[in-house]
């Protein structure tokens, strides 16, 4: 995956997935019981969807500390400092980082991973949903690292590679299997 960032941008290094943690950000990977299990990740990204009924998926601070109450990842001030930008939190991002850094199998975290995005519910992914997947987890990573984020041109065509790669059956969806 790093030599597919570097050939979309020349200031990405091919070594990008194995970047050091930015210093505030390593307490969220620093142990087991913050990194969790994917059912403790599970419970926090529904605590956060009956939330964004009302804010969406930029939280404001006091709305990212309202949704991690009473979780793992409660009252860790740095983990809003690492993935705020301009004065919001994007949750999928933090939950993406959460689930690359879960204490899983990568099998697991894939499966998760689709049926997070799969925001129709059809049991499979689209174009835009592999985009907003993308964006999210590379972005979550960039956030935890001392990575850029990719501008959106660049995520665009890295989900679409990634998207006509996976789809084997060209029905313009990707399913787990894929």
């Amino acid at each position: 995956m790093g030599q597919r960032l570097a050939s979309l941008d020349s200031r990405v290094s091919p070594e990008v997935l194995s970047s050091e943690l930015k210093g505030p950000c390593g307490v969220l990977t620093g142990c087991t019981a913050q990194t969790g299990s994917l059912v403790e990740i599970r419970r926090l990204y529904e605590r956060y969807r009956k939330h964004a009924q009302a804010t969406g998926h930029h939280l404001s601070r006091a709305d990212f500390h309202m949704v991690l109450r009473n979780s793992p990842v409660e009252g860790l001030a740095d983990a809003y400092a690492g993935f705020e930008r301009s004065g919001l939190v994007n949750m999928l991002e933090f939950i993406a980082a959460l689930v690359l850094f879960a204490a899983s199998s990568w099998e697991n975290k894939v499966l998760f991973l689709v049926e997070l995005f799969d925001f129709d519910g059809n049991r499979s992914l689209s174009r835009d949903e592999l985009t907003i997947l993308c964006t999210a987890v590379l972005n979550g990573f960039g956030s935890l690292t001392t990575s850029p984020h990719l501008r959106p041109g660049q995520l665009a065509g890295l989900s679409e590679e990634v998207f006509s790669e996976a789809d084997s059956t060209p029905d313009g969806l990707i399913t787990y299997a894929e």
